[in-house]
């Protein structure tokens, strides 16, 4: 991802008393490195108008580097002045001019629209039969040297507060997004010793004007389902309920677009091997008003078999795709997150597919 997506929850900072002279002019940086000039130089032989920049402005300045930026053309993609930050779309012969502005504190240029030199994974090796899965979990004792917990001074910690497991604690991980069917990622316990889903926020943060990996849908087409059904691109659906919804269709081969370092799918979901004559495409429905989400996973165009799901932020769960066979080493089913942008009409189904986000976790 995005690409990575954020998987948890908070992140700890510290703050450092500065007299308010210092804080409110900090050094500026306005200049771009050496591979930012490098990525506007492509961008203009690809013949591109204009570019992505990610900028920091000086403290307090932000609304008026936002006004610079739309004065030359420029359109904002996000902007958050409570950290005085802006994503932009910049015409490309005014991007020298933006970057020496005096409200810029520092900028740099986002990678878009660049050919990788990588593609989806190749088909991975079967394993074989007398593979142990999951792994056995290893008895390499904490002071292991190549460990960052030594650095981080946390076997001392540790040793210190032994009795302390973490219950109340919230992470953030800014990650690919990890696999949530994991055992180890269901349940926390809070303060007060209660059971918790121990994900709190599954979030993908990909843009899809810039980078579209299939996961966000144009929630565009509306149905009315009356009687139990309705007819959505000549096919006849079982309906959750009687009402209005939005619906599209979740294609399983462009969400996999963006299957690199060991994420791909091979372009198939549900995990049944696209056997030939098969549907590559899942009907996702949403009742905007409840908030609710129904995906035909099954692909038999009945919802009323399937569970209705909500942004997770808001209704921690999540759904799966295929059916896992318990006599294989790896698991045929791969978990999915529902995020609702109601601004936006748009619905994402998060896939938690990713090795290192899952790696990180761990």
């Amino acid at each position: 991802m995005k690409s990575v997506v954020t998987a948890f929850a908070a992140l700890v900072f510290l703050s450092l008393a500065t007299p308010p002279e210092a804080a409110a002019q900090p050094p500026r940086r306005p200049f771009l490195f050496k591979d930012a000039r490098g990525e506007l130089a492509q961008a203009r032989a690809r013949g591109e108008s204009e570019v992505v920049l990610v900028m920091a402005a000086m403290p307090g300045r932000n609304a008026r580097l936002a006004a610079a930026v739309e004065g030359m053309g420029g359109r904002i993609g996000f902007r958050f002045d409570e950290v005085d930050y802006l994503r932009a779309w910049v015409p490309l012969d005014r991007v020298e001019e933006l970057v020496d502005h005096p409200d810029i504190h520092s900028v740099d240029l986002s990678i878009t629209n660049r050919s990788r030199s990588f593609g989806l994974a190749d088909d991975a090796p079967v394993l074989p039969g007398d593979t142990i899965w999951p792994p056995v979990l290893t008895d390499r004792p904490l002071s292991n040297r190549y460990s960052p917990l030594g650095d981080m001074r946390a076997i001392e910690w540790r040793e210190r507060n032994p009795t302390w497991d973490g219950r109340g604690v919230t992470i953030a991980m800014i990650d690919m997004l990890p696999d949530m069917l994991l055992p180890e990622l269901q349940t926390a316990r809070n303060l007060a010793g209660e059971e918790v889903p121990k994900i709190a926020v599954y979030t993908n943060v990909l843009d899809p004007e810039i980078e579209d990996n299939g996961w966000w849908l144009e929630m565009d087409d509306m149905v009315e389902a009356a009687e139990g059904g309705f007819v959505y691109r000549d096919s006849a659906y079982t309906a959750p309920r009687d009402g209005v919804f939005r619906i599209t269709m979740f294609d399983e081969v462009r969400a996999d677009t963006m299957g690199v370092y060991g994420s791909s799918l091979e372009r198939d979901v549900n995990r049944d091997g696209n056997p030939e004559g098969s549907s590559r495409l899942f009907a996702v429905l949403w009742d905007e008003g409840a908030g609710e989400v129904w995906v035909d996973t099954d692909q038999d165009r009945d919802f009323t078999d399937e569970t209705a799901m909500g942004d997770y932020a808001e209704r921690p769960g999540f759904g799966v795709f295929g059916t896992d066979d318990p006599d294989t080493p790896v698991r045929e089913s791969v978990g999915f997150g529902v995020q609702i942008d109601r601004e936006q009409g748009r619905v994402a189904l998060n896939l938690g597919i990713a090795s290192h986000g899952t790696l990180v976790v761990g």
